[in-house]
């Protein structure tokens, strides 16, 4: 494969000339040549919209940065769009490729997408940092990812991702999500750093043909404003065969893990183990109901999904702070009247917490989910557990669950509803 240099091109790279044009000129005589590596050698080359193309390797010294121009208008609107039903100020991406294969971006350099020049506003329009489209092997490897506009990556009905070495930083701006695969297979994420103002890494299925399937999450760090991993939300097609491992989370404001069956669809075949959690106030996050998120969700969503075969064990859970307010803690696993999450397992299980929570007051009724988004929001009055709350959800375990509270706390343990088949052995209190 031939090597093109983007300044043999025309590209400055000091920072401030526009080497769009340059860059754009160097990614098409690759292409046309069947496939090649684009090098970017020391330097800070400012850019607007990029188009990636089938063979295209982007070579970042580590020295090398790619910047993005702070302008909205530099940016295409034929870079597909956001597939929720809201945010459309997030419509447009920065370097995008669509109907494409064997796509690389490796090489240890910066890519920056100079969010706080942005404005910020839930109206504003600002560029994913890579949106990647019907593509097929595409890998991200040894970069650093900073300061994108809103997310900082968006892979849509794609098959064969690997994405290793990435060191992530979305803080700027709202909406700072990490690695979001929609409706994608065959999906390895390992040996990442992320630092996220919004989800660090999502697994969701906006697409009834597409599923999202086979994906590896292992040895990576996680701190974020909401959760680790979100899997569902977007939730119309089926999500299974998912693992995550050997990972480290902390300071999350939301939850460790996520799992949101709302418009149809089926999440089943989760493996969650060897995960360490500090200051996550809601380990694990689950719940099954009918709520529409999705642009292409119908008006009336299908009837309520499936949520079956989900599985944690060897989890290490320290809290000695939790957010300021927020009264919800703990391990839910919560479906609706009628609508049952089944067969989810917890073993080998220490959580340690700070505890303080008062007596469930005597009458009082937590609310359902039917109907209404599933977040912690639902539950403004907290709820009546101190570690589990299990409600219409059957074939439940939870085996050696080892437990330590910084202060007493009145709730109680374990409280369930409509949970047939729930089984418990081994609790411990810790001193």
């Amino acid at each position: 494969m031939l090597s093109y240099d983007v300044r043999t091109f025309g590209a400055i790279g000091d920072g401030i000339t526009n080497d769009t044009a340059a860059i754009q000129q160097a990614i098409d005589t690759a292409a046309a040549a069947e496939g090649g590596t684009v090098l970017f050698s020391k330097g800070r080359y400012l850019a607007g919209q990029l188009y990636l193309k089938s063979g295209i390797e982007l070579r970042l010294d580590a020295a090398a940065t790619l910047l993005a121009v702070p302008d909205p208008a530099a940016y295409a609107d034929d870079t597909h769009h956001q597939r929720y039903d809201y945010h459309d100020n997030m419509n447009r991406a920065w370097i995008y490729a669509q109907d494409a294969h064997d796509i690389r971006i490796t090489g240890g350099g910066r890519i920056d997408g100079q969010s706080p020049l942005f404005a910020n506003g839930s109206k504003d329009p600002r560029p994913v940092m890579l949106r990647f489209l019907d593509c097929e092997s595409v890998t991200l490897s040894d970069l650093v990812l900073r300061n994108s506009a809103t997310w900082a990556t968006s892979f849509i009905r794609c098959r064969n991702i690997r994405t290793t070495g990435l060191d992530i930083e979305t803080r700027g701006n709202h909406n700072g999500n990490g690695l979001v695969f929609d409706a994608c297979e065959d999906v390895i994420v390992s040996d990442c750093r992320l630092d996220t103002s919004d989800d660090a890494i999502c697994l969701q299925s906006s697409d009834l043909s597409a599923p999202c399937r086979s994906i590896v999450v292992t040895n990576c760090l996680a701190r974020s404003h909401y959760a680790a991993v979100k899997i569902g939300m977007l939730s119309l097609g089926l999500i299974e065969d998912v693992t995550v491992s050997n990972c480290v989370f902390r300071d999350m404001e939301c939850s460790g893990i996520k799992i949101q069956s709302a418009e149809g669809g089926t999440i089943r075949n989760l493996l969650f183990s060897g995960l360490v959690m500090r200051n996550v106030p809601r380990p694990v996050f689950l719940t099954l109901n009918h709520h529409r998120v999705g642009r292409y969700t119908p008006p009336t969503p299908p009837e309520t999904g499936d949520i079956r075969n989900v599985h944690f064990e060897n989890l290490l859970v320290v809290n000695e702070t939790e957010p300021q307010g927020d009264p919800v803690s703990g391990f839910l696993v919560v479906g609706t009247p009628g609508h049952p999450i089944r067969n989810v397992s917890f073993s080998r299980i220490r959580y340690e917490s700070t505890g303080g929570g008062a007596e469930w007051p005597a009458g009082l009724q937590v609310p359902e989910l039917t109907g209404i988004r599933a977040e912690r929001h639902a539950y403004p009055d907290g709820l009546p557990a101190s570690a589990f709350y299990i409600r219409h959800a059957w074939n439940v375990s939870i085996e050696h669950f080892s437990h330590l509270f910084h202060r007493p706390d009145a709730r109680q343990l374990l409280v369930h509803d409509d949970a047939p088949g729930l089984r418990t052995s081994g609790f411990a209190s810790l001193a």
